[in-house]
């Protein structure tokens, strides 16, 4: 699994500041031919979770259109999906990442094997993963 964060881009880019040790926001699952992603956007960047897709999908130069009347971002094709949703709130203080709720847009998120996949990651190395507690 890869995993991306946007909170480095907002931060630095947008907001102008240092990240925080305690932030939140929305997740995407987006399943690919090669790869499974997830992606992690603060919540002031990305509103919806239609707005991560179309982020996603504009660097990785996948075609697809936002449906603003429905907030969801469609990819035209169909070997990319994107499997579900949520929120996130990570403490890096407390070494703590929570993954709650779903996404209106794009269903719930599969937990399954999810804690396994994160922690896999060496940014996630030692942090306790939560699924389902807001």
């Amino acid at each position: 699994m890869i995993i991306l964060d946007y909170s480095d881009y907002f931060y630095k880019n947008v907001a102008k500041t240092a990240i925080p040790p305690v932030r939140s926001g929305k997740f995407v699952h987006i399943l690919s031919p090669e790869s499974e992603y997830l992606i992690f956007s603060p919540k002031l960047l990305s509103p919806y979770h239609a707005d991560i897709v179309e982020r996603f999908c504009n660097q990785h130069e996948i075609d697809g259109y936002y449906d603003k009347g429905q907030y969801v971002y469609i990819i035209h094709d169909n070997r990319w999906k994107v499997l579900g949703g949520g929120k996130w709130l990570m403490d890096d203080r407390e070494m703590v990442l929570n993954l709650f709720d779903d996404s209106k847009a794009y269903g719930k998120f599969d937990s399954i094997g999810m804690v396994d996949k994160i922690t896999s990651d060496i940014r996630f190395s030692g942090y306790k993963i939560f699924l389902d507690k807001a």
